[in-house]
């Protein structure tokens, strides 16, 4: 076998792999529990299937969600936890009378006598509570390499601060815990609801569906000698189908269907060669020559009564920060209509908030509104706003002086809310 060298990038076989498909390499850096982390390349687009493969295993079946998520610099760390962890919500039994009696003692409660009957306090722990499961990786991408993403297992193992299994097959107590039942539908159930519900199947039909096919499970079990009782059939998750998980598998077609790349930078390139028209400026990220991130878009119904409405019209402008996971700013171009209806037309969503930055956006709108509704602006063919409406940012002001810098026409307001 050819040796790889760390941060070689491994590409399993098409469809879900486990972690056993790739060639791990140890860090210096440890675990919770004191074990080393591993580390291993694989392509961005393949982080969907290394998730189903290690939720689809058979003794730790389970849901890995993103806990958290963070910027460190150029680079994005997505942090997936087992729907099991971290938090542990198991109810310990408590079967002793004394220890009964020395719990009512510490709540201040009177016990129910030395003849009472002990009686054992035990809770069944529903299958998707979490059980202090410390199973959890990292995903981390970085804008110097788009086309890959570092896999970083903190704990591979499915173990609670104890160090021992606490859930799936291998557990204690798994029998009594319906652990062989997983915490959510298998692909193959899923992808039976997602077939009929893009037949235009309704949800009740595919639950009559469902119990047929369950039924038909329950009778070959039985033929077969393994379910002669109620106690041995063999049950699943799958076999508890219900209008909710229906109502969950519509949604997720729904997001799919908006989804274009699980890579973000991927997504913005299929969505701009698919709508051309809604772009007026478009720059790509890159460290090595200190550009910026910028996008600005709109729609051509909207562009055209930027146009109108702007015109010797006031303009407001403002930006919302911190609404997305990249902590890029989010600018938007408003205007008032006829009946003084305060329009958004334009967007921009800028990695930087630098006068130079908002200057370049601002010569790109107005040269394209000049460009595409030059009739709508008289003999001249120039768009001049009677005035401009922002917040108290010299970023801001000092970008809509420089550019309208020959129309001394243009007058910039502080907006009212600011005051």
């Amino acid at each position: 076998m050819a040796v790889l060298k760390c941060d070689t990038v491994q590409c399993p076989p098409d469809g879900p792999f486990t972690s056993e498909a790739l060639i791990w390499y140890p860090v210096c850096k440890k675990g919770k529990l004191g074990g080393p982390r591993e580390e291993a390349w694989i392509p961005g687009a393949r982080v969907a299937d290394f998730k189903r493969g290690e939720e689809s295993r058979p003794e730790y079946q389970c849901r890995f969600n993103i806990r958290k998520t963070e910027v460190r610099g150029n680079t994005l760390v997505r942090n997936y936890w087992c729907s099991f962890g971290p938090a542990d919500e198991k109810i310990l039994s408590v079967t002793d009378w004394a220890s009964q009696q020395e719990a009512a003692k510490k709540r201040n409660l009177k016990g129910k006598g030395i003849g009472s009957r002990p009686v054992a306090q035990i809770v069944k722990v529903g299958l998707s509570s979490r059980r202090g499961c410390r199973c959890h990786f990292n995903i981390i991408s970085s804008s110097e390499r788009a086309d890959a993403v570092l896999i970083s297992w903190v704990e591979k193992q499915h173990i609670d601060l104890k160090g021992e299994v606490c859930h799936g097959l291998l557990a204690a107590g798994a029998a009594v815990a319906n652990a062989h039942l997983a915490p959510s539908l298998s692909q193959e159930c899923i992808q039976f609801v997602e077939r009929l519900l893009r037949a235009r199947v309704q949800p009740s039909e595919i639950l009559f569906k469902h119990q047929q096919r369950i039924a038909e499970v329950v009778r070959r079990q039985r033929e077969m000698g393994q379910g002669s009782s109620e106690r041995n059939i063999l049950w699943s998750r799958d076999m508890h189908l219900t209008s909710q998980d229906i109502r969950n598998v519509q949604a997720r077609l729904r997001k799919q269907g908006q989804v274009y790349h699980p890579e973000d930078a991927q997504a913005i390139r299929q969505w701009i060669q698919r709508y051309p028209e809604h772009v007026i400026y478009y720059q790509e990220q890159s460290r090595k020559e200190d550009t910026p991130f910028s996008l600005v878009f709109t729609t051509p119904w909207l562009f055209e009564n930027f146009a109108l409405y702007g015109h010797n019209g006031a303009i407001c402008m403002d930006a919302t920060h911190g609404t997305n996971l990249h902590g890029f700013q989010l600018f938007t171009w408003l205007i008032y209509d006829n009946f003084q209806n305060g329009i958004p037309c334009v967007w921009a969503i800028l990695e930087r908030h630098r006068a130079q930055d908002l200057e370049v956006v601002q010569d790109k709108i107005k040269a394209e509104v000049e460009k595409r509704h030059a009739d709508k602006f008289g003999s001249t063919g120039r768009f001049t706003p009677t005035c401009f409406l922002c917040d108290d940012s010299e970023e801001g002001k000092i970008s809509i002086r420089k550019v309208y810098t020959l129309l001394m026409s243009t007058t910039v307001y502080l907006c009212p809310f600011i005051i």
